[in-house]
């Protein structure tokens, strides 16, 4: 027997029987049928279904560039590519297609390629917007892009209303969400606030309210502000307009609508975009019984009343401009509010009144003044114009044109009578100087006129001109009515409607005073102090000598004689800096421990060396106004040798002592009768005794002779 052959018989044998179990076991897995739940797919397609249990197979989206989405759909549900079962073409065709597999609801952020929103899953296929990527600009990628053919198989849930929407993912609601209220006809008005609250976060937007409410008449909503931008939340003030909304006769009008208040991210209609509508429900009630004038209104509960109410004036035409004053007396309570005076006055020409200040806030009383403009205002046919009208001043609470107001009228009554003067600014017939004013040409036509220069005849009018040919017109008043005084020549020519003068550009110096400080000295008693002197330069250059200005001084007695004032060298003459036009310099001249045995002092002050005899070292126009001399009297007080002349000047400093006594009147004086004086025509002597005359018998007598030839 061959063992060897049946060895390999039964190797043969063994290895179709592995085989063919082996084989048996690989067609029966790839036969296996699916059950509820699996992940199935064809062995040749990557498309993986999922077999829900209405034994329908629902697709998993796989689409090329966006497997993260495929990957998150898995994820969500917690599957994996080794779950999956190959299901042959028939199997897998047994199971209807159904929808595609959604993600879970709150795993996965999901963002459209095309769009900026991101969305969470609440539920099924139900997606609601929760951010934006406008709101994360630095990269932020906290989502899966969805395709958009898979996005249109979602649906979004919105929660948007009148009073609250979400825009890219932030929220911006209305507080309060709407208002009903009511006003009287004639009021004055109503204000009410709202304002946007962005809830979710703060970040920039613009806001838009458009027009003036939906239901409501043009104007009849005035919000403030209108629109703009902001960053969280955002106030407003909505006034309904008194002039504009009516009650309905004796009946109360209702008004319902709503104000659109649009909300945007970008621009304005290409931007992201939604409409907040505060939804508003307004009664006007009928005109009650109003306690309003012109000069007195009640707004809000607060008076506010014009004093004086009206203005009646007059002025003359050409007479320059009329003023007045008013005032805003806010009589029952200090709050703050607005005011505005609209125009120049209704019934008074274009500027005819300005009134300051025109417009402004204030708490309390507010004061005005008000211009009545000549240039405006004015007689007719030589016969006086009245005008009357009013001054509207409008006060209101919060902005001009979009409060609640009223307005206020200051009645005005202004006669403009003509002129019937005639005015010239150069005093009359001035050659040198160029005269304007107003006159009359004849009694019904009234000029302005000025003097002008001429040349070769009298309607070539020229600015300047000179020679032979050259000549002034020169317009002067006479009575009311306006002359003319022709050809007249001027020596250096005519320039702008006068003369020319020849001009001496010269420092001019001068002594404007001359005294003694702190006081004047006393005759026989020492005196220290000071002799003051003022220098000014009164000429039309400066000075400019290259040692300055000399300015000197010197005191004299009665007699004449020098007084000696000491041996200082600021005593007697002093340089002082070079004087600008217009300029004055004050000297101290100081004088030290003096005694002055005359009953007069004569100070003399010299400016530019004058004291020498001769012009000086500074060339003037006039050297002749270079010294000043002031003589003072310093004699001592002695009431019983007083002369005629001191008690004329002092007769107050002798009442105040003495009382007068007796009073003569002669026609001849005794005193002089024997001698060959000259005989006075009339005596006067008056007997003054001390008020004290029980212990000062003191007496003065006066007198006063007026002769033929002189008096004394």
């Amino acid at each position: 027997m061959n063992s060897k052959k049946y060895n390999n018989i039964f190797i043969i044998i063994c290895l179709g029987i592995f085989l063919g179990i082996a084989g048996q076991l690989f067609c029966t897995q790839n036969t296996l049928a699916a059950g509820v739940g699996n992940l199935i797919k064809l062995p040749s397609d990557n498309n993986v279904y999922y077999l829900g249990d209405d034994y329908k197979r629902h697709w998993i989206p796989n689409i090329s560039g966006y497997e993260a989405y495929r990957n998150a759909v898995m994820g969500s549900w917690g599957w994996a590519d080794s779950n999956i079962i190959t299901v042959s073409q028939s199997e897998l065709e047994s199971y209807p297609l159904s929808e595609n597999v959604f993600i879970k609801a709150n795993t996965y952020h999901l963002k459209i390629e095309t769009g900026v929103e991101i969305y969470n899953v609440e539920y099924n296929n139900v997606l609601k917007q929760i951010d934006s990527t406008v709101n994360h600009p630095y990269g932020w990628d906290d989502f899966v892009i969805i395709p958009d053919v898979i996005f249109v198989t979602y649906q979004i849930v919105n929660d948007d209303s009148n009073c609250q929407v979400t825009l890219d993912g932030l929220i911006y609601k209305l507080s309060p969400c709407e208002i009903k209220t009511s006003m009287i006809d004639g009021d004055g008005g109503k204000t009410v606030t709202f304002k946007i609250d962005q809830v979710s976060a703060a970040r920039n937007y613009s806001f838009e309210v458009n027009g003036y409410g939906v239901g409501f008449p043009t104007y009849g909503i005035m919000t403030t502000p209108f629109s703009g931008g902001a960053t969280g939340d955002m106030d407003f003030a909505a006034t309904f307009k008194d002039d504009v909304l009516d009650a309905n006769g004796d009946q109360t009008k209702k008004y319902t609508g709503y104000l659109p208040i649009k909300i945007y991210h970008g621009s304005s209609g290409t931007g992201v975009e939604k409409t907040l509508k505060l939804m508003i429900e307004l009664d006007v009630l009928p005109k009650k019984t109003s306690t309003d004038t012109n000069c007195q209104i009640t707004l809000d509960n607060t008076v506010y009343k014009l004093s004086p109410c009206e203005i009646k004036t007059s002025m003359v035409d050409g007479a320059g401009d009329k003023e007045f004053s008013f005032k805003i007396d806010q009589i029952s309570e200090t709050r703050s509010y607005g005011f505005g005076v609209y125009g120049y006055g209704e019934g008074f020409p274009t500027y005819g009144i300005i009134t300051t200040p025109s417009s402004g806030g204030a708490s309390g009383d507010v004061s005005f003044k008000a211009v009545l403009k000549d240039q405006y205002l004015n007689s007719e046919s030589n016969q006086t114009k009245k005008y009357t009208g009013y001054l509207p001043i409008k006060v209101y609470y919060g902005s001009a044109g979009t409060g609640v107001e009223k307005t206020l009228k200051l009645m005005v009554d202004v006669d403009v009578s003509p002129a019937s003067v005639c005015t010239d600014s150069d005093g009359g017939k001035n050659y040198y100087q160029k005269g304007t004013g107003t006159g009359w040409n004849t009694d019904i036509e009234k000029v302005d006129f000025f003097d002008t220069c001429y040349k070769d005849y009298w309607a070539n009018l020229v600015d300047s001109c000179s020679g032979d040919k050259c000549f002034l017109a020169e317009k002067y008043c006479e009575g009311k009515y306006v002359k003319t005084e022709l050809n007249i020549k001027c020596p250096n020519g005519c320039k702008d409607g006068a003369c020319v003068t020849v001009t001496n550009n010269k420092p001019d110096l001068i002594i404007e005073s001359a005294e003694f400080i702190p006081n004047n000295p006393e005759q026989n008693k020492p005196f220290t102090g000071n002799v003051k002197v003022i220098v000014k330069n009164q000429g039309n250059v400066a000075t400019n000598y290259n040692e300055g200005v000399k300015v000197s001084m010197s005191l004299r007695k009665a007699n004449t004689a020098l007084v000696n004032v000491g041996t200082n060298s600021n005593s007697s003459f002093q340089y002082k800096n070079n004087l600008q036009v217009g300029e004055s310099v004050t000297v101290l001249f100081p004088i030290n421990d003096v005694t002055i045995d005359s009953p007069s002092v004569a100070i003399t002050a010299y400016v530019d060396n004058a004291d020498s005899g001769w012009g000086g070292f500074i060339d003037e126009s006039n050297e002749n106004n270079n010294s000043l001399t002031k003589t003072i009297n310093i004699k001592e007080d002695n009431f019983l040798g007083l002369e005629l002349d001191k008690v004329a000047l002092n007769i107050r400093e002798l009442l105040m002592g003495f009382k007068l006594t007796n009073l003569d009147y002669n026609t001849s004086d005794p005193d002089v009768m024997n001698n060959k004086a000259a005989q006075p025509k009339e005596y006067i002597q008056q007997t003054y005794q001390s008020k004290n005359y029980a212990s000062d018998r003191q007496y003065i007598t006066t007198g006063l002779r007026l002769y033929n030839q002189v008096s004394e």
